[in-house]
């Protein structure tokens, strides 16, 4: 027996703004015993999970729970699906999602470290459209890009009113104190320096040493190659910070600059 980790990233958007929220999780092929030890998976070549009895496994788990919320009382159901505070209208549902095939997605294993960041910071530091894919604003519409996953992935053009685009762009903005990314296992936060630690050990894998602390300006050195206290209008004078606003929520401290 072994204890698992696993990183889960909350991502809620289609293409097309829709609200569709499902979670990315990346899971070691392997765990922590009690002594910290590792042990690896015992399948073989790439097989960690059989991709149907894992998603009967987690359509099994997430019913529990509805269940037992609903019978605690604890569902807000209000608005369209209000008729589900009928006994007998919110059995009908759950016999539905029962007979329902759910959806499990698995990938091959990813081939190094580099290849683990990249996914993650795909989910994890983006929002649900990026500028390069709006391509015009204009008479109250906003027009953008997408891919037609069902049609390998060719680039469509979309057109929306100004509200219709708002309000679909504002599904995806999580309510404060929400919790985009968790952590589970070994990996989970109380547990995770110790449980690493142990692991570095048992695999013998070189010490990594502190990490550097890098500012935001560093990063955008580092990453963009851009120099933050250079004029961005004629490129030779250097700007100068006249006042430091609140930190916000999810973001890195902002200046007023001249």
């Amino acid at each position: 027996m072994a204890k698992m980790g696993m990183i889960a990233v909350l991502h809620t958007w289609t293409q097309k703004l829709l609200y569709h929220p499902h979670i990315h999780c990346i899971i070691p092929a392997g765990g922590i015993d009690e002594d910290g030890r590792w042990k690896t998976s015992k399948s073989k070549s790439n097989f960690l999970f059989h991709g149907t009895a894992l998603a009967q496994t987690v359509r099994g788990k997430l019913m529990e729970q509805l269940l037992l919320l609903y019978k605690q009382k604890q569902l807000t159901l209000e608005g369209k699906i209000n008729h589900l505070k009928h006994y007998y209208n919110f059995w009908k549902l759950k016999k539905k999602l029962y007979e329902t095939n759910w959806v499990v997605h698995t990938e091959e294993p990813f081939k190094n470290p580099d290849s683990v960041i990249e996914y993650l910071a795909r989910y994890t530091h983006k929002i649900a459209i990026s500028n390069y894919r709006i391509k015009a604003i204009e008479d109250d519409e906003i027009t953008f890009t997408y891919l037609d996953r069902a049609d390998k992935n060719k680039k469509e053009i979309m057109r929306l009113p100004a509200d219709k685009f708002i309000s679909r762009f504002l599904m995806h903005v999580l309510p404060r104190g929400f919790c985009k990314i968790r952590h589970y296992g070994f990996l989970s936060t109380r547990i995770k320096q110790q449980c690493l630690a142990k692991i570095s050990v048992n695999l013998k894998m070189k010490e990594q040493g502190s990490k550097p602390k890098l500012t935001v300006k560093d990063v955008l050195s580092i990453t963009k190659s851009i120099d933050p206290d250079l004029c961005p209008e004629c490129k030779q004078g250097i700007m100068v910070c006249i006042q430091e606003l609140p930190r916000l929520r999810g973001s890195p401290n902002y200046s007023l600059c001249s």
